[in-house]
């Protein structure tokens, strides 16, 4: 897999992926995005070397990660990410994989956190796997459709990531293999 730079011609099938349900469900922002409010978002963002990279297997594109509040000074940052294709067997675990490789290894961060709807058991699930701690809870902290949901709070240090890697390289090896 490799990252590489958002551009003006991945705007409408990023925007079909992030429209889809089961993207949509499990963000903060979670309305059906127009593509006038697409592009504005897109422009706003796009001269932002770090922001927002697109995924490859090859030639084919996988999915989004995007790292946000990038502070240099303490070598910390927040991520998130999604598939495009998610029936791919996988993908989840190979995106996140190869974006934590770049958070750590080009971004040279010391400390990667995430926060996730308490709801998303899957990707909080996911998250322990690859090593990432609860930090917190911010208490009925997000309100989605009405409804006030707890927000959960997880980070990882660069030596944890280390300490796991090996693994996770080994579960991708297999699940490609197979």
């Amino acid at each position: 897999m490799a990252l590489r730079k958002m551009t003006e011609n991945d705007l409408k099938m990023v925007l079909d992926w992030r429209n889809s349900p089961s993207v949509r469900e499990n963000m903060y922002t979670s309305h059906v995005i127009q593509w006038d409010e697409h592009q504005k978002w897109f422009e706003h963002i796009k001269d932002n070397p770090r922001f927002l990279w697109l995924i490859y297997e090859e030639i084919h594109p996988e999915g989004v990660v995007y790292f946000t509040n990038i502070d240099k000074q303490c070598r910390k940052a927040f991520w998130g990410f999604y598939a495009g294709d998610t029936k791919a067997i996988g993908i989840g675990m190979r995106i996140a994989y190869e974006a934590m490789q770049y958070a750590f290894n080009d971004l040279n961060l010391r400390k990667l956190n995430c926060e996730i709807l308490a709801f998303n058991k899957v990707v909080i699930n996911q998250h322990y796997k690859f090593g990432f701690k609860k930090e917190g809870v911010f208490r009925k902290d997000h309100c989605k459709d009405g409804e006030y949901i707890d927000v959960i709070r997880m980070g990882i240090f660069h030596d944890e990531w280390k300490s796991v890697e090996p693994i996770i390289a080994r579960k991708i090896c297999k699940i490609r293999n197979n």
